[in-house]
């Protein structure tokens, strides 16, 4: 069948043609349409920021007693700890991001590090997913906790069943020894420090 063209059809047939075009386009573009909710669930979330990790950078390590343990101490006096959820064969930490920034790693400093009560083979370090470089303690990373405002402090002990005071054999750290003193005994002197 042929259907005559007229200038006046065809503008008609274009500016409905055009119409229909821009309906489809608002309903498809309304604020709650499921296709624009398709649309936007396909485009990349925006970045989430990432904490700035920067680690503590320590010269030394000490066996050392505090809170009544036998721990870990760096350079600055602070205990060390460990994460249970990271992994020592091999080497390898599970605190990124804001859990690094809480519990910040011992980063190896500059230079030789100094050893007092720990067997040097013991000592290790590990390159870190952001770039630092990590001490470890027999294969375990590292750390210091935020929260630990004084050396010696040792806050995080226990913290979420995860988080532990390091001794020096790479364990969790342990009570120190009850000393009981005998009672005042004239063979052995006043063990009281009374001259009397």
């Amino acid at each position: 069948m042929n259907i005559p063209h007229t200038p006046g059809a065809r503008r008609s047939g274009l500016v409905t043609a055009t119409l229909t075009s821009m309906l489809v386009t608002m309903l498809l573009l309304h604020p709650n349409s499921p296709e624009l909710s398709a649309v936007n669930s396909a485009r990349p979330a925006p970045p989430v920021p990432v904490a700035k990790v920067t680690g503590i950078a320590t010269t030394g390590l000490r066996a050392d007693h505090a809170k009544n343990l036998v721990l870990v101490l760096d350079s600055h006096g602070f205990p060390l700890y460990f994460y249970s959820r990271d992994h020592d064969k091999p080497s390898a930490t599970s605190c990124l991001s804001q859990c690094a920034v809480d519990w910040p790693p011992a980063l190896a400093g500059d230079g030789t590090l100094q050893l007092a009560g720990i067997g040097s083979a013991r000592i290790g370090t590990l390159r870190r997913p952001d770039g630092l470089l990590q001490l470890t303690l027999d294969g375990w990373p590292l750390y210091r906790y935020s929260g630990d405002p004084v050396p010696g402090a040792g806050n995080g002990n226990g913290i979420n069943g995860t988080w532990y005071l390091i001794g020096p054999y790479g364990k969790p750290a342990i009570p120190l020894p009850k000393i009981t003193l005998p009672p005042n005994d004239p063979a052995m002197g006043n063990l009281e420090g009374d001259d009397g």
